[in-house]
């Protein structure tokens, strides 16, 4: 999500009012710009909905390879009561019924119609039917409730690079490019840098309509030309589609902007939340996870000179990951380095904030409709794992 500054008039209106358990709402209206403000008066247990004990379904319990996952992308809970998994690293949608019983597999590594070389996201839109992203063909598959192949949308992608995040629009699609687009054909200067990571607005035909918005990226650290590392605690934008609009947080502050697909900001999000000062021990503990998040021990040495260049920081982004609900409901993570977020703060569809929400310890959210929250748990061998769980607000 982007995140840009507003001057407020002083002829601006303001209306406040003290939503449930004191939780503070504002809104006011600036240069057409309608902002939402939240206190962070949500302690512990108050407005806390909570996930089940155990999961409903457990998607990778049974015989077959089927149930045997690697490089899960995307997932969406369907209106039947199931749920689909983009599993990239055998380039297959598969699909689940209410009891957690395989339906049907979709797609398979390849380059003709409904087949993926890089499966990268998959969204469930009206009646259960599926978008997925092929990244590397630029290529949105839609398949109907059935499985059937209806469509396929080549998007006329600009430039170098690639689409990393679906977010479909309604009548349009967009798409948001990864931070290897962002370094495509140029080096990040010296220092701490943020390259732009644009999203792009295409027709269902897949023609380019526009550029929204182009937010700050992945943010790196350049020590001397040629070279580029992730710092410690890197600040990420964050992207999710509602209604026709566009969510984008920039994680400079705890807030994000709606925008139209033209890019029009019509809403700023936010949370008066302090940022989180660093101690030395979390320092300590994230250059720990630094240099052995999948090093292998014989680099450990050389890793560790590596993070020695990197500037210290002093305080955590804001959050991490952002998605919505089939509610309307933005959902923000708090952040966390080398691992899944556990705290979610949930904001209804006018803005408010409404709850908070614990997850599972090492449990990636993919998907959440009114009362399940669907994701992937990694085990002691990082072995992937999706399950649902039933959420009771």
């Amino acid at each position: 999500m982007r995140v840009l500054g507003v001057v407020l008039l002083a002829t601006a209106s303001v209306a406040c009012s003290a939503g449930p358990d004191a939780s503070l709402f504002v809104s006011k209206d600036s240069a057409g710009i309608r902002i939402a403000e939240s206190g962070p008066q949500l302690m512990p247990g108050a407005m806390q909905w909570t996930l089940s004990a155990e999961p409903v379904l457990r998607l990778s319990c049974g015989p077959g390879a089927e149930r045997e996952f690697y490089r899960i992308r995307g997932g969406a809970l369907l209106s039947s009561g199931g749920a689909a998994l983009a599993n990239s690293g055998t380039s297959e949608i598969r699909v689940f019924g209410s009891s957690g019983e395989l339906i049907r597999l979709l797609g398979g590594s390849g380059a003709c119609p409904g087949e993926f070389l890089e499966l990268a996201d998959l969204f469930a839109v009206t009646c259960d039917t599926l978008m997925a992203l092929d990244s590397r063909t630029r290529r949105v598959s839609v398949f109907g409730p059935k499985g059937a192949l209806v469509r396929e949308i080549t998007l006329r992608w600009p430039g170098r690079g690639y689409p990393v995040q679906l977010l479909p629009l309604g009548d349009r699609i967009a798409a948001y490019s990864g931070w290897t687009s962002a370094l495509a054909g140029r080096q990040p200067p010296e220092g701490t840098t943020r390259l732009p990571q644009p999203i792009h607005v295409f027709t269902l035909d897949g023609q380019l309509q526009g550029t929204p918005a182009s937010p700050p990226g992945l943010e790196f650290f350049s020590p001397q030309p040629g070279q580029w590392m992730v710092p410690l605690f890197r600040r990420v934008s964050v992207v999710a589609a509602r209604a026709g609009h566009l969510l984008v947080g920039h994680g400079n502050s705890f807030e994000f902007r709606v925008l139209t697909p033209e890019g029009t900001a019509v809403e700023i999000v936010r949370l008066r939340l302090p940022g989180r000062k660093l101690t030395t021990d979390d320092v300590r503990r994230a250059t720990r996870q630094w240099v052995e998040y999948r090093n292998p021990p014989e680099v450990w040495s050389a890793a560790r000179e590596g993070v020695a260049k990197l500037p210290t920081p002093t305080e955590a982004p804001p959050y991490l990951r952002l998605l919505v609900d089939d509610t309307g409901a933005a959902w923000v993570s708090e952040f966390a380095q080398f691992e899944e977020p556990r705290l979610w703060w949930v904001f209804d569809a006018s803005g408010e904030l409404v709850s908070r929400v614990d997850m599972p310890e090492n449990f990636k959210v993919l998907a959440v409709d009114r009362d399940r929250v669907l994701g992937v748990r990694l085990d002691e061998f990082d072995v992937e794992h999706p399950e649902v769980y039933r959420l009771s607000r």
